[in-house]
Parts: structure tokens; C-alpha cells; sequence
């Protein structure tokens, strides 16, 4: 067997940490439909604090790994988590990532320049904070993880859109995407 590719030092333990509970997991939360997209998983309390965390996930969608993670930072703050599924099911599978052959290499820099490209997703996630606002909540913010955290980075540019980000391991970003980023 081919030995894997790995584009950064990072992604090894992106792909070999597990998640905080293997197996079955239970989701605390419920998917319902939001802000135009057909899958968003909230988890947390009401809409009394006023305050939402919106989760962007990294290149494998909707995995059990950031849904926990959803879930307990819901739970320890006490307030609304969100989870847009931005790639409407269509992520990266683990399978091929990182690449261990020049196929499973074009498969992802295809997705890359397709379903997992961040600007395609801007005008979804300002839906998705538009509609959180519509329903009272008066402090938005969001966490991206890898691919995430490239396109909470961008988006960190309107402050009337979010009121803080924090990007863990941002996959993708450069320091232009900084110039203009007015969250401080």
C-alpha cells in the first residue's frame, strides 16, 4: 500500500486523533432545516441568552467528532450551538484523505475547486447568521476547524454579521485573508 500524503505536518493528526466518545454516540441536539440550507444540527439551550455559536465543520461534513463538540460547548455555556451542513452531504470521505494515490489526489483537488471551495458557501453562512438575528439572537459567533476556519476567517470580515470567530487549525488561510478582517 502507497504511503499517505500528507500536504502539512497538521493533517496527520487530523486524520488519527479520535473523536471524544468512539462508537455510538448519542446526539444531544436535532437537524431541522435553516436559514435556506435543508440540514442544520442544533444543539444547546433556548434562545434566552441571545447568544449562538455557529460550528463550521472541516472537509468530512458532518461527522460524529464536531457534533460532540457541538454538543458540549452547548451544554457548558448554555447557549444555542448551530451546525450548517454547507456541503449538503457531499464532504470529502475519510477513505481518500489524506491521499494515499494520484486518484484519491484529484478526487479532493476536485472537491476543493467544486463543493469545497469557501466562497462558494459566503452567501449560505450570512443566511444562516440573517436568520439567527431574525430570531433574536443578538451575538453571533462562529468556530471553523480547518476548512472551516477559512471561511469563518472571510466571513470575520462584516462585524454585522458575527460578533467573534476563532479558527482552530485554519486550513487554507493566508495572511490576505487577514488584511481585511474587521472581527478584533
Amino acid at each position: 500500500m502507497a504511503s499517505k500524503m500528507y500536504n502539512s505536518p497538521g493533517e496527520r493528526d487530523c486524520c488519527t486523533v479520535p473523536p471524544v466518545v468512539t462508537g455510538k454516540y448519542e446526539l444531544k441536539g436535532k437537524y431541522r432545516p435553516f436559514g435556506g440550507l435543508t440540514k442544520v444540527y442544533f444543539t444547546g439551550g433556548s434562545k434566552d441568552s441571545g447568544k449562538a455559536i455557529i460550528t463550521v465543520y472541516d472537509v468530512f461534513g458532518l461527522k460524529s467528532q464536531t457534533l460532540q463538540g457541538a454538543d458540549i460547548v452547548a451544554r457548558s455555556l448554555g447557549i444555542q450551538v448551530i451546525v450548517p451542513d454547507f456541503f449538503d452531504g457531499y464532504s470529502i470521505p475519510e477513505i481518500v484523505f489524506p491521499p494515499s494515490t494520484l486518484e484519491d489526489k484529484k478526487l479532493i483537488d476536485t472537491w476543493r475547486d467544486t463543493t469545497g471551495d469557501p466562497m462558494m458557501h459566503m452567501d449560505d453562512f450570512y443566511a444562516v447568521t440573517d436568520a439567527l438575528r431574525s430570531e433574536g439572537f443578538t451575538k453571533i459567533g462562529a468556530t471553523g476547524f480547518c476548512w472551516g476556519g477559512k471561511l469563518i476567517t472571510v466571513a470575520g470580515r462584516w462585524p454585522e454579521k458575527l460578533d467573534a470567530i476563532a479558527s482552530v487549525h485554519p486550513g487554507g488561510v493566508t495572511a490576505d485573508d487577514a488584511v481585511d478582517l474587521a472581527i478584533r
